[in-house]
């Protein structure tokens, strides 16, 4: 949703697994979701409560690796005009490669919106 002012607010849902010997260390893991930005919140949060890590192809036992997951939702604020000048795209939330962008516009500083942590099952 824009605002008057030209700005949007988009979400995105990230899985990632703690090491286990460092829980600052989080890896990107398989999961049941995709990592799509969204600019309706009640979707976002559809996708937040769902998420859940799946075997892992690349670890035989996620467990030996992992302590735990971290389910979090980001949002970003982004200013239209200023987006668009910047990447020289139209913003489109549909667009892969506006996609693919979002992150640099705030070079991966993402407002936590909520966070939870689960064990593998």
């Amino acid at each position: 949703m824009k605002s008057k002012y030209k700005f949007i607010q988009v979400y995105n849902v990230w899985v990632n697994g703690r090491s286990i010997d460092d829980v600052d260390q989080h890896f990107p893991i398989d999961t049941n979701i995709d990592r799509h930005w969204y600019s309706d919140f009640k979707k976002a949060t559809q996708e937040y409560f769902k998420a859940k890590a799946l075997p892992d192809k690349h670890y035989e036992n996620p467990k030996e690796i992992f302590q735990d997951y971290v389910v979090t939702l980001f949002s970003i604020d982004i200013d239209i005009k200023k987006f668009e000048k910047k990447y020289n795209l139209k913003f489109n939330i549909e667009n892969d490669d506006v996609q693919d962008m979002i992150p640099y516009y705030v070079n991966y500083g993402f407002n936590t919106v909520a966070e939870r942590i689960c064990k593998f099952k």
